[in-house]
């Protein structure tokens, strides 16, 4: 893999991982319903965690070598960008966020974020870098789960990590 592209993997990765991190406090400071407050001050540290996963990945290439430092005239929130873009115009001057909205909002995020890992784990020839990106995918992933499991909470489908809460059909005798 060239080393500019390189670089631009882990500008565009830093980048996502600040933009959540940013979206998620947001959210939380706007969410008056605790669990999904606490919902999102824990995605917001988890954001955290994997900006010092990258700078510690970072750190090592530099200690190596000289890197290339890449440039991108599109911001990452514009690859997860139109939902978020929409939460805003919904929740301004108000408040309280519609948590709902909110939360559409952040599982597209992680859908996006998920898309994005997978792309480049698969791409990268470097084997520490893959592996990272993977690790990353499947914490998105799992942030994925937890957002649709409170979606499902709030909208009462009955559904709890796409489990049925409960059954309306008869037990065998």
């Amino acid at each position: 893999m060239a080393e500019l592209e390189l670089a631009t993997i882990l500008a565009q990765a830093v980048g996502i991982e600040m933009d959540g991190l940013e979206v998620y406090l947001r959210f939380a400071m706007q969410t008056q319903v605790p669990t999904g407050k606490n919902m999102f001050i824990r995605l917001a540290k988890d954001e955290l965690q994997h900006l010092r996963l990258f700078e510690e990945y970072r750190s090592k290439l530099l200690a190596g070598k000289e890197v290339a430092v890449a440039s991108s005239n599109l911001k990452p929130i514009q690859l997860a960008g139109p939902e978020l873009r929409k939460i805003d115009r919904m929740t301004k001057g108000r408040a309280q966020a519609d948590e709902l909205a909110a939360l559409e909002a952040a599982r597209d995020f992680e859908r996006r974020s998920i898309e994005f890992y997978a792309r480049w784990a698969s791409k990268t020839a470097d084997l520490e870098l893959r592996k990272l990106l993977l690790t990353l995918k499947e914490v998105e992933e799992s942030h994925f789960e937890l957002i649709q499991a409170e979606i499902d909470s709030l909208s009462g489908t009955g559904f709890w990590f796409g489990i049925p809460e409960f059954n309306l059909e008869a037990e065998p005798s």
